[in-house]
């Protein structure tokens, strides 16, 4: 219901509905963790709490349940069902690599070790937290992989390593289809505001349904193997660019916020660098919007806007606010002492990031040109800046960046064996942004039909003028 009130009845509310029970989740840990008691009782209250504010909420204010509101709900209604179905198939294909049992050493040292502390209770879970011999699993990580492992531990009653690493893989699919579901979205919005015909606007949603499915595969390749191995890295990338995606380029309005925040809140609550990023996020979102809102000259909505750009802050740092009041130990994420100063530091970091990300030498280009050809129909269609975007791209490997330089151990051995993952929020988010150009640049397209033989140009013979009394003898370009 969460889910459904703050994104509305569309394809994204599908893949959102686990990732905001995971969202509940992690606020269960936190609830548990801080104020005792158990996850499955916090979870369940959670639960019932945030129906009753829904319901409560579309009572009081009709004008708030977010429904499709297309003049022609049928064709929306044809086209998530023929996206879900392409991402469904997608996923399923993607996932497959689950048939053979596969646990990665973080998902055995990290992810699937902290439910077991979460599901034996207040007392274990805090002991956890302050003690230096499990330092190594960084105890102080968001619980939202860990909560929802949890939970289906307890609801199965099947305490195996083998059923997180599933429920992690169906959570990273869940992502990667929300972030998906945005160029179905971005190719409604560009084919609502085109001027041409039917022929055409088919055309548009076609090319999004298809730029999705490919992206996807997309995902599930540079995600590989972490997509299907417990690791959690593939998840808060994928968030984060779906948030980027309805809160910084889609039309600022109060669905696609509501996505964006949830996403955001995903991102948030998995991993320390999703943590920051996403709090970059939701201040670029909420500051889009309030930027939106005062060019438009529409100032009845800065509060609630506001509000909820706050509120998802609050989400993102409740775990790391109560597991700092508990004592827990910080994350290390390296040990031993450190090696090289910051410039020769700062040099193997960018080296590294580098070589993973490649792809800008194809996406910068196509956002200069894109910028230079094609923000006329980027601004008809209500879409966000550009540089929005960029923006959380670049904050992303500044933040990764920061934390190469300045932390501990081996900068080397470091960097060599987690740049695949820290950086693949920036990879995704340059796959993003390059198809986002792509779907806008087809939607500028005139289709050229055929014409029959009174249209066609008129081309006077060798020697034959035309005559001074007929102007429809003219062709057409001296007309």
């Amino acid at each position: 219901m969460p889910a459904l009130a703050l994104a509305g009845a569309r394809l994204v509310v599908i893949p959102l509905v686990p990732l905001t029970g995971a969202v509940l989740a992690y606020l269960s840990v936190t609830a548990m963790a801080g104020l005792g008691g158990g996850v499955m009782t916090w979870f369940s209250a959670l639960s019932v709490l945030s129906a009753i504010v829904v319901t409560w909420r579309w009572w009081r204010h009709p004008d708030s349940r977010l429904w499709i509101r297309d003049k022609d709900r049928a064709p929306a209604r044809t086209l998530c069902a023929i996206a879900l179905g392409a991402g469904l198939t997608v996923g399923a294909f993607g996932l497959s690599i689950l048939k053979a049992p596969w646990t990665g050493f973080d998902a055995r040292a990290i992810w699937m070790l902290h439910p077991e502390w979460y599901v034996q209770g207040h007392a274990v879970t805090v002991a956890t937290l302050r003690n230096p011999a499990l330092a190594f699993s960084n105890p102080s990580y968001p619980p939202l992989v860990g909560g929802s492992v949890a939970l289906s531990w307890i609801l199965s009653g099947d305490e195996t390593d083998r059923l997180g690493v599933v429920m992690v893989g169906l959570l990273n699919a869940f992502a990667i289809l929300a972030a998906a579901s945005s160029m179905v979205e971005l190719a409604r919005r560009l084919a609502s505001s085109t001027d041409g015909d039917k022929r055409r606007r088919l055309v548009i949603l076609g090319v999004g349904v298809a730029t999705a499915v490919v992206l996807m595969v997309v995902v599930f390749r540079v995600g590989f193997p972490f997509v299907a191995n417990g690791y959690a890295d593939v998840l808060w990338s994928t968030a984060a660019v779906g948030a980027v995606a309805y809160g910084l380029v889609l039309p600022c309005q109060s669905a696609n916020m509501g996505a964006a925040l949830i996403l955001a809140a995903v991102a948030g609550a998995t991993k320390l660098e999703g943590s920051y990023t996403a709090i970059v996020i939701v201040g670029l979102i909420t500051a889009r919007a309030l930027f939106h809102d005062r060019a438009k000259g529409r100032f009845q909505h800065w509060r609630a806007r506001l509000t909820a750009g706050i509120a998802t802050w609050f989400v993102i740092g409740a775990w790391p606010s109560v597991a700092r009041i508990l004592g827990a130990i910080p994350d290390k994420p390296n040990a031993g002492r450190r090696v090289g100063d910051d410039l020769a530091r700062l040099h193997v970091s960018l080296a590294g990031s580098w070589s993973e990300m490649h792809l800008l030498g194809v996406a910068v280009p196509v956002a200069v040109l894109g910028v230079l050809c094609l923000s006329g129909a980027r601004r008809k269609a209500a879409l966000g800046h550009d540089g929005w975007a960029w923006s959380a791209l670049i904050t992303e490997l500044a933040i990764v960046t920061a934390a190469y330089v300045v932390g501990p151990g081996d900068i080397a051995t470091w960097v060599r064996h987690s740049i695949d993952r820290t950086t693949m929020f920036p990879v995704l988010e340059a796959w993003w942004l390059t198809a986002t150009w792509g779907i806008i640049a087809v939607s500028e397209i005139r289709l050229v039909r055929g014409h029959d033989s009174s249209d066609r140009e008129w081309s006077p013979s060798p020697g034959v003028l035309p005559t001074q009394g007929g102007p429809s003898t003219l062709p057409p370009v001296l007309c």
